[in-house]
């Protein structure tokens, strides 16, 4: 059964009057988004532009502003040009995830090294690992709450 034909296709064509492949197109620009945002945040971090929280901070401001485009609120004058402003609220959240996420991974190694000293093998693992049980609690919670709820 093509799961994808029951539940995106006909948000789209029903709401926006876009074929499927638009959805292709938008994760495309998501991906985009993420690799730029990789880059630009690595040279944040290495040539010590930002502190880091000021580029976690930015990140999450980059995310508000992307799902304000991705999602409009009807309220918001854009609102009709949501399928146009999506490909820039993905682009948007692509690049501002790894602001977030990759500085806030950096910035737990830095406040370690300033209480404790040098990173050791045992400690960068314990640190990468809490980082990424609650990255992936908070990301898969927030889809199952997010899909559970728009289906009520």
């Amino acid at each position: 059964m093509d799961f994808s034909r029951l539940v995106f296709s006909p948000f789209l064509l029903q709401d926006f009057n876009k074929p499927i492949s638009y959805g292709g197109t938008v994760l495309i620009f998501t991906s985009v988004g993420m690799a730029l945002g990789s880059i630009a945040t690595g040279a944040l971090l290495d040539h010590k532009i930002l502190h880091h929280y000021t580029i976690m901070s930015l990140g999450a401001l980059v995310l508000l502003v992307a799902l304000c485009l991705t999602f409009p609120l009807q309220i918001f004058p854009f609102y009709q040009w949501a399928p146009i402003t999506a490909f820039v609220g993905v682009f948007a959240a692509g690049f501002g995830d790894p602001m977030l996420t990759v500085t806030g991974l950096r910035a737990m190694y830095s406040e370690q090294e300033k209480r404790v000293g040098p990173l050791t093998p045992k400690t960068t693992s314990l640190i990468t690992s809490i980082w990424l049980m609650g990255y992936a609690i908070c990301f898969y919670l927030g889809n199952f709450v997010g899909g559970f709820s728009c289906k009520f």
